[in-house]
């Protein structure tokens, strides 16, 4: 169970952040096409659409910050009057509500993962930072188009703008967490990316691609039934033999390698309850459940949760130890699925006097 949680949590942040990947590539669309046929790019500052050269200009200028800061954003949206503006404005409406759908999946993964003890924490605040950027920049943009409400719509902007930075920052921390937790390298480089001018897109598509591994590791084992039914054949009556047949040797049947996990250096478990045990994995494997054997005591949490092939480092934390004897050696058995063998690991710790 707990492992369909986390490929179910995985997956919901795959699909977030492949949203707010989409997003910025129409803001980017919408805006060349803005400024490839809008009749204002034609004609003199003033009076295009109702619009003067300072709502152009802040509203250029909350496009790119969003481009360059946040994956997803809205500017100010000027009257429609040509098919261009209505293409502009359709597909800045479109980023919009990507940004919005991607932060609610990245959202909904994360509250997964949390009932699999794995909270990586600050998602709240981050997320709900981002979706008050984006209401400020909505309620902003429609009141650039009106010269009197106009410096009200600038200052909505900016400070939807600056919410957008905050938001990701925590954004880019909360991910470099989860990566930390499953062992993805990839995902800490794209999160250290994602909070860089300039760098936001790249570090999107790095946390993509960590999350796409991720979900291939954690994928429940596929089973495969033919749907095809037995070609029908005439019985076949086998004459009887009239002397004793020799016996068919037996054919030596091969049987698929199964996963090897083992313990390679000694394990230790402090007063604290966390023990640390070396394992080398033949295959990438999902720990479910660790124990000390003998003893009512069960693991709270397993870090990293997913052993890679070779060595790792596993820490284990079993909470309240106090019942443990110093001095002794205890066994630790850890459950772990590997490609869908639930096995158990036999493991020893020693407890420091």
């Amino acid at each position: 169970m707990a492992q369909n949680s986390d490929f179910e949590g995985i997956s919901k942040l795959w699909f977030g952040m492949l949203f707010l990947m989409l997003a910025p590539i129409l803001e980017i669309v919408g805006f060349v096409v803005f400024s490839f046929y809008s009749p204002y790019y034609s004609s003199s500052f003033g009076g295009i659409s109702g619009l003067s050269s300072l709502s152009v200009i802040i509203g250029g200028l909350s496009l790119l910050t969003f481009i360059l800061f946040i994956p997803s954003g809205a500017i100010a949206l000027p009257v429609s009057e040509t098919p261009a503006e209505a293409t502009f404005l359709g597909l800045i409406a479109a980023a919009v509500a990507l940004g919005i759908f991607g932060l609610l999946k990245i959202y909904s993964g994360f509250s997964s993962l949390k009932s699999t003890d794995k909270d990586v924490g600050t998602k709240n605040f981050g997320i709900y930072t981002y979706l008050f950027s984006f209401i400020m920049i909505i309620i902003g943009g429609p009141l650039l188009i009106n010269t009197s409400t106009e410096v009200g719509g600038v200052m909505v902007l900016i400070v939807g703008n600056i919410f957008g930075i905050i938001a990701t920052v925590f954004l880019g921390i909360i991910f470099y967490k989860l990566g930390e937790t499953y062992n993805e390298t990839i995902i800490k480089m794209g999160s250290i990316l994602f909070v860089i001018p300039n760098s936001n897109v790249i570090g999107n598509i790095i946390i993509f691609m960590g999350l796409n591994q991720m979900k291939k590791k954690l994928a429940p084992p596929v089973t495969y039934q033919s749907f095809y039914p037995p070609a029908y054949q005439q019985p076949y009556q086998q004459p009887q033999p009239s002397y004793q047949p020799l016996p068919q040797q037996a054919l030596p049947q091969q049987t698929p390698q199964s996963p090897q996990i083992y313990q390679i250096e000694q394990g230790v478990i402090g007063s604290n309850g966390y023990a640390k045990v070396t394992l080398n994995s033949s295959v990438p494997a999902n720990i479910v459940s660790a124990r000390i054997d003998g003893t009512n005591i069960t693991a709270i949490n397993v870090k990293p949760p997913i052993l890679q092939t070779g060595k790792n480092d596993v820490i284990i934390n079993f909470g309240n130890v106090s019942s443990l004897t110093p001095g002794e050696q205890y066994k630790v058995i850890l459950t772990v699925n590997a490609r869908g063998n639930m096995i158990d690991v036999t493991t020893y710790v020693n407890y420091p006097s």
